[in-house]
């Protein structure tokens, strides 16, 4: 198996289906995911829906040797955008794209086992 670096934080601004999506998938590349938005309620429900995407994942056996509990403990929540600025979170568009692939492949995946 290949040794792949992990980022050190990577952040992901939106916390809605799709952000929570893709911190889900960072959270296997990255030490620490910040998912941000500006309302609590979104957030709570972003940690909510993490721990259920990452438990499905890990049912399916698309964790790849990690488990939910260790990638829930990168994935943080915060209101607090400052945290992209002032380069305290790795690129967040450098990450996007291949956040996005890898989250579809999963999701390819899964849908095709549920066909079987």
């Amino acid at each position: 198996m290949n040794q792949v670096e992990l980022l050190d934080k990577s952040a992901v601004i939106g916390a809605g289906l799709m952000g929570t999506q893709i911190g889900v998938v960072l959270a296997k590349a990255s030490r620490i995911v910040y998912l941000m938005s500006r309302h609590q309620r979104t957030l709570q429900r972003a940690e909510r829906d993490s721990r259920s995407y990452l438990e499905q994942l890990s049912r399916h056996g698309l964790l790849r040797g990690s488990n939910p509990e260790t990638l829930m403990k990168r994935i943080r929540t915060t209101p607090k955008p400052s945290l992209v600025r002032n380069g305290k979170a790795e690129s967040l568009v450098r990450l996007c794209g291949y956040a996005m692939r890898e989250w579809q492949n999963e999701k390819n995946t899964v849908d095709d086992r549920s066909k079987d």
